[in-house]
């Protein structure tokens, strides 16, 4: 992950695809033109190589108290701003659902963390982000409380509160 800063705003990269899709955009536009589907072959290279180049961002503009995640290509962002509320501290929420195959009584635990905002006066959180893994919605969470200085706080499975990371001064 990596964060650029420009003068009003500033960005976090959370996901990059992963170049592999290349691989197999190689191999079905070589099976197209083997075939004669040319036209085909052309746009699932050009898919793949924009799907390829594009990246999953949250960008916060703090002074105009907005925010924005999701797919930017060529510089080209696919998603809208949204207002980004007055916010006490960000929270990191373990999740997890349990499955339960009915034929033969397999079990499955999904885990995920879920990174939100906790608005003052309010019983619900804005929910930024669901992450896979602790180590990525720490990463989110420590970045946007830094933008926004608050502090960072973490509730496990056992729905134990850790303070992650106290206030930061502005840079």
């Amino acid at each position: 992950m990596s964060v650029t800063r420009s003068l009003h705003s500033s960005a976090l990269v959370i996901h990059r695809t992963h170049y592999i899709h290349w691989l197999y955009a190689a191999l079905l536009t070589g099976l197209l033109v083997w075939l004669g589907h040319y036209p085909a072959a052309a746009l699932i290279f050009g898919l793949t190589a924009a799907v390829s180049l594009g990246v999953t961002k949250l960008e916060l503009d703090v002074p105009g108290r907005q925010f924005r995640l999701g797919i930017h290509v060529f510089g080209l962002a696919f998603c809208r701003w949204q207002p980004l509320p007055a916010a006490q501290r960000v929270v990191i929420r373990y999740f997890s659902k349990l499955t339960i195959d009915n034929e033969d009584g397999a079990e499955q635990r999904n885990v995920e963390y879920i990174v939100l905002l906790s608005v003052p006066n309010s019983t619900q959180g804005v929910v930024l982000f669901r992450c896979p893994t602790y180590k990525m919605a720490l990463r989110i969470a420590c970045y946007v409380g830094a933008a926004l200085q608050v502090e960072v706080v973490s509730f496990n499975q056992y729905k134990q509160e850790a303070v992650v990371q106290e206030v930061l001064e502005a840079e």
